[in-house]
């Protein structure tokens, strides 16, 4: 193993100005739904994300202190576990419905969503499995038999909650690491347009989801249903400008977008802080990438570069997806802004992976 450096410094302080600007603008955009909506003093959902992120330094900061070569130890159990978690969300004891989707477990009035867990723990399976395969890279039944049965399993589980957009996440990261791995283009590409097929089945036929799609593609047909958030997330960001209406002078959250804390705190970040701000938050997530990407180039071990690459793509693609609703180029998926949007699930666990990542960076 290459001698031990100092952390990358300029990534963990990326990570916590996220961290910091989210606490602020969850404040921002729910402290009068708070009152209003959900009959809870103005100060709740802050009060949760600051214990929320003070759990997450503290994760952050424990996983950047064990060796990145435990978690390859450890990721057949890992996955396991994130696999059995992901089947407990149909159980009536635990797991917890809302809004029509069984996404989450309920542990002693606390929530926990098992599908954040499952991005990373096949990210470590699929940077274990491609070393323990190189050899057989090019073979396309070596390959492909086995993360058809991982993946598939997972993809079921999480299309049953119905959680389609992680579904898609993680077939999305899947790919890039075959990418980087260097199976065949032309196995890649195969294997691309039957999910492509696959996943055409599976929007038409269940129609709420084609409606989705329709509806996307002009939310004026539908206003005040399908097309309403992408329509209010347009209107908060156009009265942003260049300089916004200043911090906590947002109209929208106002009980016009609905999940503006959430999915779409993009939105009001654009509407408040206008374009500099939307802008600050995609330069921090690009320097993001750009460290994530050069720790994985730098690093010598095979596991490493993998794992550095599948966390990076990992907050990357979440963060683009995000953003890319918010402006109206995709459709609503549900992802939230990594490190920023509220919530515990997503910010824990995205935490665990930084600190990884922030471990493998010693040896890059």
């Amino acid at each position: 193993m290459p001698k031990k450096q100092n952390y990358d410094h300029f990534l963990f302080l990326v990570v916590i100005a996220l961290m910091s600007i989210g606490v602020v603008m969850v404040y921002s955009s729910s402290a009068l739904i708070a009152e209003s909506r959900y009959h809870v003093p103005p100060y709740f959902f802050l009060k949760k994300q600051a214990c929320f992120v003070g759990i997450a330094l503290l994760v952050l900061l424990s996983s950047m202190q064990i060796s990145y070569e435990i978690w390859r130890k450890c990721c057949y159990v890992i996955l396991l576990f994130s696999v059995v978690l992901l089947a407990l969300v149909f159980t009536p004891w635990l797991g917890k419905k809302a809004g029509g989707a069984y996404r989450w477990l309920e542990f002693f009035g606390y929530q926990f969503q098992p599908a954040e867990l499952a991005k990373l723990a096949i990210i470590l399976y699929l940077a274990h499995f491609l070393v323990k395969k190189a050899k057989y890279i090019e073979d396309m039944r070596a390959i492909f038999s086995p993360l058809c049965i991982v993946l598939g399993l997972s993809f079921l589980l999480l299309l049953k909650q119905p959680d389609l957009g992680t579904s898609v996440l993680i077939v999305i990261i899947a790919f890039s690491m075959l990418f980087a791995a260097g199976v065949k283009k032309s196995h890649l590409f195969g294997t691309a347009v039957l999910f492509s097929i696959g996943l055409s089945g599976v929007i038409w036929l269940i129609r709420y989801r084609l409606q989705r799609i329709l509806i996307f593609l002009d939310p004026w047909k539908d206003p005040l249903g399908i097309g309403y958030q992408t329509i209010q997330s347009y209107c908060a960001l156009g009265a942003g400008g260049w300089f916004g209406l200043g911090l906590g002078q947002g109209i929208q959250k106002r009980g016009f977008l609905p999940e503006a804390h959430t999915d779409f705190i993009f939105s009001i970040i654009g509407e408040e802080l206008g374009l500099f701000g939307a802008l600050l938050i995609l330069i921090l997530f690009c320097i993001f990438i750009w460290r994530g990407f050069r720790i994985a180039q730098r690093v010598k071990d095979p596991f490493a570069c993998y794992l550095a690459l599948g966390i990076t793509c990992l907050i990357g693609y979440q963060a683009l997806i995000n953003i890319c609703v918010a402006i109206g180029l995709l459709p609503t998926k549900g992802l939230p802004l990594p490190f920023v949007s509220f919530g515990g699930s997503s910010l824990i666990v995205n935490a665990l992976a930084v600190g990884m990542l922030l471990n493998i960076s010693r040896f890059a």
